[in-house]
């Protein structure tokens, strides 16, 4: 069937539009109160293709529903005091106008439909002064296709005795009674040419328990259970129905096995259209024939097999073009196609626009799905809706309010799914979304404002004003973040990539910039934090911070925090329990060249324990356990082991010999020459100590358990030789005693 009232896909779309189911025919009993959608079977057959389910039948039979629904999503738009009008509009609308309004996704479509119906109404006004028929006309042959028409609901007739519609039609029904009803011109049933009625009919059971039906039948047709019936409980029921009738409306009721009150509204008629207006139009061309539907300004030239199946003011030209209906759209080249909308223009050859207003799909293969004011100009294009018809948007690049609103896919194979004032003007330009957004060659904006990726293959995904003019360059996201290096990458705020390969991430205090390419820049005031290893429970259990004051943390777990170098951690600093640790290499523990070293000054050198030009080694840690000091150590007392346990290979020494040696050394008074306070000392050289000892593990130094061993040996020599002394002096002594003795006696004899 042609008609878009008798298809069953038009039925679904309605229901799945409004969330509203269709009764047709429905049964009910006490036991179930609910109601069972099915589609009635009539016997006449080609009446019955006819009365399938349809969009516009559900939309009056659901009005009120549909039109608080779309108070609450519109009522925003409109002070407090347009509301009711507003409303009043809606609930006048036809049922094709009421369904477009609920279809439009914009409020300026909203207005649109209702400046169509007001239009209309003007002009059936007129039609009607004149004393003309109506000039509307449904797609299709009036022999075959049925028009829908709505009624305000209006009560039929009711048997109950205070009914004052038609009358009580003989009263209540008796159990297997039959009656005819003529609707004579009530409710506005126009009196020939009806070919069925949507009707509600609702049943009182008189007779309790005792089942029954109602059947709704065409005028004369046969009585089947299974034709337009229903099942009457024992308490009131209803149902709404379409019946088939003769050409003024009328039609039979009948009800079997129970006494019942019946009451019956009508809710609207099918009935043929009107052979009146500008109808169908076909036109012979050298592709096929050229159709043209709708009203009379809609045309087609410039081509043939064009197609223009409806609307006004549509204008398709080229080959096999088609414009599917809406208002002043038109086409410019082959296959270009307009599905609907209003003033759209596909001109490019196999270009498209689906809807919306004002769109233009000018290059080859473009498409515009929807939206405003859009443009796909670029070969093989796409706009996919958004967009506004104001000019006033900010421009990104000048920061003035004088830019178009609507999105434009200008470059070749460019791409744009909608937002507001985006521009993709590269070749394979993408701009997802947001507003006033640009992409310039292979570039990419996935979404938010005032974001430019105009870097060839650079991205920008989202955020504010970020800015990726690099090759390869990316931003992710923020605020005020530019990567104009190429292949750099900026992120959070006020980041700046301003050199190649530079990552930049910036905390939002200031502006934050790169310093040299290749380089990784982040700042972070609130500090760092690096986390290795977790948990079954997610928890961290290694980690490294750099808090905010600059300092490095690395958790409480006791482990090498840091290798320095080597792949098994042999140069590293660690945390044992209670201790910190530095670690060495030792591989070649009888080189003194490995160890821990300290410079002053200087600069890096890779010689073991250099300290570079200009540098001093102040102080040395050899593998071995020997520490090696640049100048003057200061402690409170040195303590060298002499443990017997610890020594081996004893020798005796000669302390004379030692002494003699002592006493032979030369001893100076000197400055070393790396003290800049120039402090005097006393003492011998360490190649004169060598040369008389032989002690020690090179002529440079003298250690200091071997200074005081010498001299602990040559006090012993010394003490040896003092006591040898102390014996001849005592020995002499004596000696000169007894002299003195003999002396005396000498004298004495002598009498002197």
């Amino acid at each position: 069937m042609k008609s878009l009232y008798v298809l069953k896909a038009a039925s679904a779309i309605a229901v799945a539009l409004f969330c509203i189911p269709i009764a047709l025919a429905a049964t009910t009993d006490k036991a179930s109160p609910t109601v069972t959608a099915t589609l009635p079977s009539i016997d006449d057959s080609a009446i019955s293709a006819k009365l399938r389910a349809d969009p516009l039948l559900s939309v009056d039979m659901n009005r009120g529903e549909i039109v608080s629904r779309l108070m609450t999503q519109w009522q925003g738009e409109l002070a407090a005091p347009q509301r009711e009008n507003f409303k009043d509009k809606l609930s006048g609308l036809r049922a094709d106008r009421l369904l477009a309004v609920s279809l439009v996704g914009t409020f300026v479509g909203v207005l649109e439909v209702l400046d169509g119906q007001e239009k209309s109404d003007r002009a059936l006004a007129t039609l009607s002064a004149l004393g003309s028929r109506d000039g509307r006309k449904a797609l299709g042959d009036p022999d075959k296709d049925l028009l829908y028409t709505p009624l305000s609901p209006c009560r039929l007739f009711d048997t109950r005795p205070y009914s004052s519609a038609l009358g009580q039609l003989g009263g209540t029904f008796a159990a297997n009674t039959r009656r005819a009803i003529v609707p004579a011109g009530a409710c506005a049933i126009p009196g020939s040419g009806v070919k069925s009625l949507v009707i509600s009919a609702t049943t009182l059971n008189n007779t309790i328990n005792s089942g029954g039906f109602l059947a709704m039948l065409a005028p004369a047709a046969p009585v089947t259970t299974v034709v337009d019936i229903f099942n009457i409980g024992s308490s009131w029921s209803g149902s709404n129905t379409i019946v088939a009738t003769g050409a003024a409306g009328q039609f039979d009721v009948y009800v079997s096995g129970a006494n019942a009150e019946v009451v019956v509204d009508v809710l609207g008629y099918f009935a043929p259209p009107s052979s009146t207006g500008s109808g169908l139009r076909v036109i012979q061309g050298g592709f096929g024939p050229t159709i043209i539907n709708g009203a009379a300004t809609n045309t087609a030239t410039g081509g043939s097999a064009i197609t223009v199946s409806g609307g006004e003011g549509n204008a398709a030209a080229g080959d096999f073009a088609t414009i599917g209906g809406g208002r002043d759209n038109s086409t410019a080249m082959f296959e270009a196609t307009v599905a609907g909308g209003r003033a759209n223009a596909a001109t490019g050859g196999l270009s498209a626009i689906g809807g919306g207003y004002g769109n233009t799909a000018s290059g080859p293969s473009s498409t515009v799905s929807g939206g405003v004011g859009n443009v796909a100009s670029g070969a093989s294009s796409y706009v996919g809706g958004g967009g506004n018809a104001a000019d006033d948007c900010l421009d990104p690049v000048s920061g003035l309010n004088n830019r178009p609103c609507s999105n434009r896919a200008e470059g070749s194979w460019s791409t744009i799914s909608g937002g507001e004032s985006n521009l993709a003007q590269g070749s394979g330009a993408t701009v997802s979304g947001g507003i006033s957004n640009n992409a310039s060659a292979f570039g990419f904006v996935g979404a938010g404002t005032l974001n430019i990726a105009s870097g060839a293959f650079s991205s920008v995904p989202g955020g504010y004003s970020n800015r990726a003019t690099g090759y390869g360059s990316t931003v992710s996201g923020g605020e005020l973040n530019v990567a104009s290096g190429v292949y750099s990458f900026a992120a959070g705020q006020f980041a700046k990539a301003l050199h190649n390969h530079a990552f930049v991430w910036g905390d939002g205090f200031a502006n934050f910039a790169s310093t040299a390419d290749s380089t990784f820049n982040v700042r972070a005031r609130g500090g760092a934090r690096f986390v290795t290893a977790i948990d079954g429970a997610g928890n961290a259990t290694r980690t490294t911070t750099i808090n905010s004051n600059g300092t490095l943390d690395f958790g409480s777990v006791t482990r090498q925090n840091i290798n320095l170098w080597g792949n098994g951690g042999e140069y590293g600093i660690g945390v044992q329990a209670g201790t910190q640790y530095f670690r060495t290499d030792i591989s070649n523990i009888a080189a003194n060249n490995f160890g821990f070293s300290w410079h002053g000054g200087g600069s890096h050198d890779d010689g073991s324990n250099a300290p570079g030009a200009g540098g001093v080694e102040l102080m040395r840690l050899a593998a071995n356990g020997k520490l090696f000091v640049l100048s003057t150590i200061t402690a409170n007392a040195f303590l060298n082991t002499s443990d017997r346990n610890a020594k081996s290979l004893f020798e005796n020494v000669n302390a004379r010999s030692i002494l003699a040696k002592v006493a032979a050394l030369p001893i100076s008074k000197w400055v070393y020459r790396s003290d800049d306070k120039k402090d005097w000392h006393i003492g011998p050289m360490a190649q004169d100590f060598r040369k008389a000892f032989g002690l020690g593990q090179d002529d440079k130094t003298i250690a200091t358990v071997d200074a005081a061993g010498i001299a602990l040996a040559a006090i012993q020599g010394l003490h040896q030789r003092v006591n040898e002394k102390d014996a001849k002096i005592g020995k002499l002594e004596r000696a000169n005693e007894a002299m003195k003795r003999q002396l005396a006696a000498i004298m004495r004899k002598l009498g002197m």
